[in-house]
């Protein structure tokens, strides 16, 4: 992998100055969006990235259900799911609105994030939660920004294809997760560096954001659950715009070896297994699996499956669901705001059980 240049790591740079290189000037009261939370500039050395590539293990290949997972023996674990800009929304405003009441979901000390959840997580765990909120704020204001930042279309054939197997597709079992990625391989997306450059625009400069937290991928080829960490030596972008690689929308993304799409396509729609063992265990989930949001993820376990895994393991689970409207577009940016208000509410609601679960 090449060296990366200074420039991208220097310790003023923003996504506010990044998107205004694109033609686009953002409002100086953009951290006005989110009252007692303030943003902050961090800057990352070149150097230590370079040591962790050096010295990486590499993704791992982790089958369901983790034998030794993340969570063992720590006191809390959190599993962020994915759904799209419209869950990424609503689960910065939650997760904000939990911290501004007292809990801090940041304590976790094994975090998991896949897909929409792996860029949560990862402003979660480099202490960026409240700049990346107030970005999200900008962004549901101007949605044509968004749209221009994550090209989902080409509008070819293989990409259409990709997508209604995914979108169809009942079963879970290893033939059915390999033919998705085959489609997957065969999709004329959008290049994945364009991907890759808007993530770091949105989470900003830093090779990887903690020890604590961990992305999950599925391998195209194998159909294998491929889990990247913070010694792996791959750059967060790049572990990201894998989780999110949604087969005729985004990717396929190189992890190592391994070529890999969303970590949604799979049995699990958590993965949180991998923080299984921490005495405490917070998942948040696109919904609760019930027959009215059954077409959002047809392939998935049921949920109760995932939380038994997790509880079998000696933890305790709290388990928030979104449970978006009928007939969300979770790539439409304009319905971003409709899923922060639901995902503060949601918070108001769960804060006062949350406070004597989380704060141990």
């Amino acid at each position: 992998m090449p060296p990366l240049s200074d420039a991208r790591f220097s310790a003023r740079l923003s996504r506010r100055q990044m998107l205004a290189g694109s033609g686009v000037v953002i409002a100086s009261g953009l951290l006005s969006g989110i009252p007692g939370l303030a943003a902050e500039t961090v800057a990352v050395a070149p150097e230590k990235l370079a040591d962790t590539l050096d010295h990486a293990a590499g993704p791992r290949v982790i089958p369901y259900p983790a034998a030794k997972p993340f969570g063992s023996g720590m006191a809390r674990g959190l599993a962020l799911g994915g759904g799209g800009e419209w869950f990424e929304a609503w689960q910065l405003a939650y997760v904000t609105t939990l911290a501004k009441g007292g809990v801090d979901l940041a304590l976790a000390g094994a975090v998991v994030g896949t897909s929409a959840g792996s860029v949560l997580g990862t402003l979660l765990t480099s202490g960026r939660i409240a700049q990346g909120a107030n970005e999200f704020i900008w962004l549901a204001e101007h949605p044509d920004v968004m749209v221009r930042m994550v090209v989902a279309s080409t509008g070819a054939d293989s990409q259409t294809r990709a997508r209604e197997l995914q979108q169809t597709s009942k079963s879970s079992d290893l033939a059915a997760i390999q033919a998705m990625g085959r489609a997957a391989m065969a999709a004329r997306n959008a290049p994945v560096a364009d991907l890759q450059q808007s993530i770091q625009t949105i989470i900003g400069p830093m090779d990887w954001p903690s020890d604590s937290m961990h992305t999950a991928c599925i391998d195209c080829y194998t159909g294998e659950r491929v889990v990247v960490s913070s010694g792996s030596g791959i750059p967060i972008s790049h572990a990201i715009s894998a989780s999110m690689s949604l087969p005729g929308c985004f990717g396929p993304t190189w992890i190592g070896d391994h070529y890999c799409m969303d970590g949604g396509i799979s049995r699990s729609g958590t993965h949180a297994d991998l923080v299984a063992g921490a005495k405490r265990v917070v998942v948040i989930s696109l919904s609760d699996g019930s027959p009215e949001y059954a077409e959002l993820s047809p392939f998935h376990a049921p949920i109760s499956e995932e939380l038994d895994v997790v509880k079998k393991s000696g933890s305790e689970v709290f388990v928030a669901f979104a449970n978006p409207p009928k007939g969300t577009n979770f790539f439409d940016p304009k319905q971003m705001p409709l899923a922060s208000r639901m995902g503060m509410e949601k918070a108001n609601a769960d804060i006062g059980t949350l406070a004597k679960f989380w704060n141990i």
